[in-house]
C-alpha cells in the first residue's frame, strides 16, 4: 500500500492532483488518517504542491473548506515538517483566488 502512496509523490500534472483531492474529498470521513498521508505526500512534492492552490480554487466552497481544515491539522500534527509547505499552498491559494476575483472585476 505504501509503494502506492510514494508513488503520489512522483505526480506533478494539475489532473493527477485534482484526482487526488476529490479520491481524498470522497474518502475523508471515514479515513481521515489516510486522506491526510495522501495529502502529506502532495506537500512533499515540490511541483504538485505548487499546483495545489490551483486545484484547490476550482473546488465548491464546502470542498474547498474541508481540504483547508486537512492542510491545517496536518500543519498542526506537525509543524516542523509541513508548516511552511502547508502556509506556502494556502497563500497560492489566496493568491489565486484573489487574482481570480480582481480579474473579475475588470
Amino acid at each position: 500500500m505504501f509503494g502506492l502512496i510514494h508513488l503520489i509523490e512522483k505526480f506533478e500534472d494539475d489532473r493527477s492532483i485534482e484526482l487526488i483531492v476529490q479520491g481524498v474529498l470522497e474518502i475523508i470521513e471515514n479515513t481521515r488518517g489516510w486522506s491526510k498521508i495522501l495529502i502529506k505526500r502532495i506537500l512533499n512534492n515540490d511541483s504538485a504542491r505548487n499546483v495545489c492552490g490551483l486545484v484547490f480554487e476550482q473546488l465548491d466552497t464546502s470542498s474547498r473548506e474541508i481540504m483547508i481544515g486537512v492542510l491545517e491539522e496536518i500543519k498542526c500534527d506537525n509543524p516542523k515538517k509541513f508548516e511552511e509547505k502547508v502556509n506556502f499552498v494556502l497563500k497560492r491559494l489566496k493568491d489565486v483566488t484573489t487574482h481570480y476575483h480582481d480579474f473579475s472585476r475588470e
